[in-house]
């Protein structure tokens, strides 16, 4: 019995057996091919062009190697040669009906899979024939290891198959499974017990004699639509189209599509209407997909229970096939048969049990961007579609296409209209902000010339003031050297000394009294700059008043330098160990008198600038340099809240002809601003690009945007004037809670550029500065 079952398969591996062999497959592939191909022309269902392309390469392949036997028996090729290409085509025929059988639908993770399993058969069909023709002298094919790795990887290959088909379950999957069992039993005999003497696996060979007219099957899984046959009679009949109910109920119902106003009042009228057209069971406006990824189903009709359908929201996996078709812009057309999930998810979303045959097309706007989708389904009367259906329900979505876009511009118009209202209401108020703010600035002007003699007086006493202050500075920075002194004698010794509490203690009187007295100076400050305001007179120093002020301002600076040095001494531990409490006073100590010099320099640019003595030092600075510099500037704030800074600048910032230290005056206050109005742990952007007039004049903008919350719109008005007076409360959202903006102001001013803000309410505010590159201004005063 074996040696009879080995004679009969070395019969189909020689001549003229691999004949008949070839012949069996070749017919079986091309019935399957031609039945395939009816299918499709009947029915133009996508499942028919699929077995049409996969049974034309079967039949392509078959075709291959019965030529190639063929021309061997006639001695024209050496068959012995070309025996990989045998095992190649074998393994890329299994790709392929695998393939067939377990995908019938459009899927494209499965197909690209498919055509990686292909491209890899191809890959080892290469190695194999290059191998093979360099070591294939006295050997037979089936006595080498690549014999093996075909087999296994056909045997890997089949058990694929068998799963996708128990776990997908298409239609007559049981066929199909039965005709890759019946192949995978040839493989798997090839592979124990293959023929020797011969390069071709004659098991194999039978078991596709046995399983390739199964092929047959195939095409008949699918119900095609019935077709009536047309009696022949003697005069021609005019066929009436019975499909389609266009009574004028319906008419009217089509023209009041236009007349909705709203996209749901549009949809529920639109599938009521299609479905009374087309006599479909269902029908149903589908959505593109929104920024999550869902579809939703908007509204719907049911024909047969004459009720509209809910709105449903779908997973795109839920309707892979219609979102195919969505995105690709093709219409779709599925059989009840179909084992795609779109037809089983809406059947089970609308309670239908099944969903019949489906028809969808969908409408596209001007950019080809789909708008919606019409759904026809036909649960109760399983009416499949033609061709006709489709046509008719196309010009039907380029219609409604038409009038989406019409909706979809009267929308914008009212969201515009709704936006200028708002913008027109805000310019409103702003002016009567504006209006009142310059009566109430009138009405005291009027007051500061009727009493100039009480203003001077003021000022002399602020004078006075300050004078004091500085005293009180000079005694209290002669305490704290003679404190650090101290502090330093007993950081030498081993251990902490018994007083180190009352270290402690004198470290926190220390920085409550510096507390103290820049809350004095800047009392003082604000009564300086009040008069100035109040009265032009008043507020102009004479020469000798500057001198004697910038004199005390160089001497408060001097010890509160001293204070800075020490402080910064102690706190480097270069003297001593310092503990958790010692640490903390003296940051705070630090902390003040940094602030005090900062205040010192705004007061003294507040008075340079009231004197109109500003005297710019233009030059060629590099912009970059210069970001860079306020950035560090400002970073310790930065650190301070955790803030995030992010710059976006070009790859190369032009020069500029302008003052170096006022331009990086601008930018610190800006940064400063930022920091102080954006919450801890808050972003500020820092941005910088080339800005082109139409008179084609270059200007460098600049902007620095924070996350303060906005700033009310009738605070605009006051964000660049000096927030130190008292009647001039402090604005909420904004950070500078002094004189820096106003600065800043001035100094952009003073290169002949702009300054402005822009907010939005509930995120936060964008400071820009115009400058123009090419500043002609060599010194002027601003």
């Amino acid at each position: 019995m074996g040696e009879f079952f080995n004679a009969t398969l070395a019969l189909l591996t020689s001549f003229p057996g691999n004949l008949v062999y070839h012949l069996i497959l070749a017919f079986s592939a091309a019935g399957a091919f031609q039945a395939a191909t009816n299918l499709w022309r009947s029915s133009g269902f996508p499942q028919g062009r699929r077995m049409v392309i996969g049974l034309g390469l079967l039949l392509l392949a078959r075709l291959i190697l019965f030529v190639g036997a063929g021309l061997t028996s006639k001695g024209i090729i050496d068959a012995h040669n070309l025996i990989p290409l045998d095992r190649a085509i074998t393994a890329l025929s299994l790709i392929v009906i695998i393939w067939l059988w377990a995908f019938p639908e459009p899927l494209r993770a499965s197909d690209a899979s498919m055509g990686l399993l292909a491209l890899l058969t191809v890959a080892a069909a290469v190695f194999s024939f290059v191998w093979w023709n360099g070591n294939n002298t006295g050997i037979y094919f089936n006595d080498t290891w690549l014999d093996m790795g075909w087999e296994i990887y056909a045997l890997a290959l089949l058990t694929l198959g068998i799963i996708l088909l128990l776990t997908r379950r298409p239609n007559s999957w049981g066929v199909g499974l039965a005709m890759l069992l019946m192949l995978a039993v040839g493989h798997l005999y090839q592979l124990i017990f293959s023929l020797p003497q011969s390069d071709f696996a004659g098991s194999v060979r039978l078991a596709q004699m046995a399983a390739y007219p199964l092929l047959l099957v195939l095409p008949y899984r699918f119900q095609a639509p019935a077709v009536e046959a047309t009696p022949i009679k003697p005069q021609p009949l005019i066929r009436e189209r019975a499909q389609y109910s266009v009574n004028p109920k319906v008419f009217r119902a089509i023209l009041s599509i236009g007349a909705q106003k709203s996209l749901p009042e549009i949809c529920a009228t639109l599938t009521r209407t299609v479905a009374e057209a087309m006599l479909a069971d269902v029908c149903l406006a589908l959505l593109p997909p929104n920024k999550d990824g869902y579809l939703i189903i908007q509204s719907g009709y049911d024909l047969i229970q004459e009720k509209q359908i809910t709105s449903q929201i779908l997973g795109k996996n839920e309707i892979p096939l219609l979102l195919s078709a969505m995105e690709r812009r093709l219409s779709l057309r599925l059989p009840a048969s179909s084992t795609s999930r779109d037809l089983s998810t809406l059947g089970n979303k609308l309670e239908l049990g099944r969903a019949g045959h489906l028809l969808a097309s969908f409408a596209l706007g001007t950019d080809k961007t789909p708008l919606l989708g019409i759904i026809l389904l036909s649960p109760y009367s399983n009416r499949s579609w033609s061709n006709d259906d489709q046509s008719f329900l196309g010009d039907i979505t380029e219609i409604l296409a038409q009038i989406l876009q019409r909706e979809q511009q009267r929308e914008t118009l009212k969201a515009q209209i709704v936006k200028s209202q708002q913008n027109l209401q805000a310019a409103e108020a702003m002016v009567e902000q504006t209006q009142a703010q310059n009566a109430e600035l009138s009405a005291e002007l009027s007051q500061a010339h009727s009493a100039p003699e009480v203003a001077l007086a003021t000022a002399a006493m602020a004078q006075q003031l300050t004078q004091d202050q500085v005293t009180r500075l000079r005694v209290e920075n002669k305490r704290l050297e003679e404190l650090i002194e101290s502090l330093l004698a007993e950081s030498n010794q081993p251990n902490y000394p018994p007083g180190t509490e009352q270290l402690e203690e004198e470290l926190r009187l220390t920085l409550e009294e510096i507390t103290r007295l820049k809350s004095r100076l800047s009392e003082a400050d604000q009564k300086l700059l009040n008069l100035q305001r109040n009265s032009d007179e008043a507020s102009k120093l004479s020469d000798h008043q500057i001198e004697v002020f910038t004199s005390l301002a160089q001497e408060i600076r001097q010890p509160m330098s001293s204070i800075v040095g020490y402080t910064e001494l102690l706190l480097g531990e270069s003297v001593g160990i310092l503990g958790a409490l010692q640490r903390k006073f003296l940051e705070r100590v630090k902390a003040s008198s940094e602030r005090i010099e900062v205040l010192l320099d705004d007061l003294f640019q507040i008075v340079t600038l009231d004197e109109n003595q500003l005297e710019l030092k233009p030059e060629t600075v590099d912009l970059g340099d210069i970001i860079d510099e306020a950035i560090l500037a400002a970073s310790p704030q930065m650190r301070e809240r955790n803030i995030i800074l992010r710059v976006n600048l070009p790859d190369t910032l032009p020069k500029l002809e302008a003052d170096r230290d006022a331009l990086g005056q601008i930018f610190i206050h800006l940064l400063k601003n930022a920091g102080n109005a954006s919450p801890p742990e808050g972003e500020i952007v820092l941005r910088a690009s080339t800005y082109i007039t139409e008179e084609h004049r270059q200007y460098m903008l600049i902007q620095v945007a924070d996350q303060g919350g906005g700033i009310p719109t009738q605070d605009l008005p006051r964000v660049f004037s000096r927030l130190y007076r008292a009647d001039n409360a402090l604005i909420e959202g904004l950070g500078d809670t002094g004189v820096g903006l106003s600065i800043a102001k001035t100094l952009v001013e003073a290169h002949q550029g702009r300054i402005w803000v822009d907010t939005e309410t509930g995120k936060g505010s964008t400071f820009s500065v115009l400058i123009p590159l090419l500043n002609g201004n060599g010194g002027s005063s601003a």
